[in-house]
């Protein structure tokens, strides 16, 4: 099963690789919207998938289908193909009554 953290790894391995260029505002926008969907504490796979997906074409304008920067839109994207189901496993802390 998919976990939150998994997707969370792999956004880091993708933002590190695109803060090495300048982006436009609309790339901005999008990677913003993808790293919200992806850090919500239940995530929706549709919504990250839509945003990497709208990600990776402005992105192959921009780099130039720099390999290093697609390769890890497509790591994030097949780790989203890869879950056999749309749940994610996500830690829930202990809950305290009051």
């Amino acid at each position: 099963m998919l976990s939150g953290n998994d997707i969370q790894r792999a956004y880091i391995d993708l933002y590190k690789e695109m803060r090495r260029y300048l982006w436009s505002y609309e790339a901005i926008r999008t990677l913003a919207m993808l790293e919200v969907a992806i850090y919500n504490r239940f995530p929706i796979l549709a919504d990250i998938r839509s945003y990497a997906i709208v990600l990776r074409s402005m992105a192959s304008n921009t780099t130039y289908d720099d390999p290093e920067v697609m390769s890890k839109i497509d790591d994030l994207l097949k780790l989203l193909d890869d879950s056999s189901d749309d749940c994610i496993y996500s830690l829930v802390p202990n809950v305290q009554e009051v």
